[in-house]
Parts: C-alpha cells; structure tokens; sequence
C-alpha cells in the first residue's frame, strides 16, 4: 500500500496529451455538478468507457495498483470552491470492491496554461483539520485515498475564476 494518503506526482502527462483527453471527454453529454458546474463524465454505461480502459487507466494503474477499476472519470469546469467532503461514491452495477483512490490531473486555470500556482487542493484528518494543501503543478497529478477528506483551496481569493480538470474514483 502507499506510505501516505495523498500525493503530488510531477510532470506526468504532456500538454498534448492531456488536449487529446480534453476533446474525448468533450463528446459525452455535459452534466452539472451538484453546485451546477459543467462536467463531462466517462463511466460503464457511457461511449468512452472503452477509450478510458484503454488509454487513460493504463497510465493511472501503472503509477499505483494495476488491479485497480474505475467507478467514474470526469472534466470538470469548476467555479465553485467544494467544501470538505471525501470521495465515496457508488460503485459501479453489480461490483464487488473497496474504494481506493481518486486522482486529480490539473488541466488549465481560466482556460489558460498559467497561474496553476493559485490553485491547491486541501487535505484534512477526520476532525476537519487542515493536515496539508498541495498546489497544483501543470502536467502533474495529486492523488488520495477516497475516504480522505479534502477541499478545494479558496481560488477565488487568489483572483481566479475556474479551473479544469480531469478527476477518477476508482476502487480494487
């Protein structure tokens, strides 16, 4: 198992990539997040689901469990800052697991390559202390156990607006 609940990985995947990923994830039906936010998400019913299995999992399982199975992936365009919560979601019809990780691949801020520096994501114990926020790095990836409890940093305060990014919940 991993020595820590959460974790920054640098210099990942290239901007080239992570276009390519952008435009798959841009076909599927646009959704809201629960604060209304657009989202494109990949799961077992959806058309990518096989293109996520075989492009995108790959690259995530070779970095942490190969065994491990997605519940859902999404791009998120995010203006609202999420309050503290954890990852637990429902797993997928019929599976048999425990929740593992979910990986967050930063993706632009304000539709731009810059200012990912503004932008962290928080990590709390479960008396809602703040333990340690990572910034976001272009072309990295910050990853934690699903039942962590997290939230975004208040970007809006640093003058930012949105940001991008692709998340996956998974579970072995």
């Amino acid at each position: 198992m991993l020595e820590k609940r959460f974790g920054i990985i640098q210099d990942v995947f290239s901007n080239d990539i992570l276009e390519q990923w952008q435009t798959i994830y841009k076909k599927n039906t646009i959704t809201k997040t629960y604060a209304g936010d657009d989202c494109w998400g990949i799961d077992k019913e959806c058309l990518s689901y096989n293109w996520f299995l075989k492009v995108v999992m790959p690259k995530l399982s070779d970095l942490f469990d190969k065994d491990m199975k997605l519940i859902f992936s999404s791009l998120i365009d995010l203006h609202t800052i999420f309050p503290i919560h954890n990852d637990i979601k429902p797993l997928p019809v019929n599976a048999t697991g425990k929740h593992y990780l979910s990986i967050l691949i930063p993706y632009s801020i304000d539709n731009k390559k810059e200012n990912y520096n503004k932008v962290s994501t928080c990590f709390y114990d479960e008396d809602k202390k703040l333990q340690e926020c990572i910034t976001w790095k272009e072309n990295s990836l910050i990853w934690w156990e699903s039942d962590l409890l997290h939230a975004s940093s208040d970007f809006k305060s640093n003058g930012i607006d949105s940001k991008q990014y692709f998340i996956t919940h998974t579970y072995v």
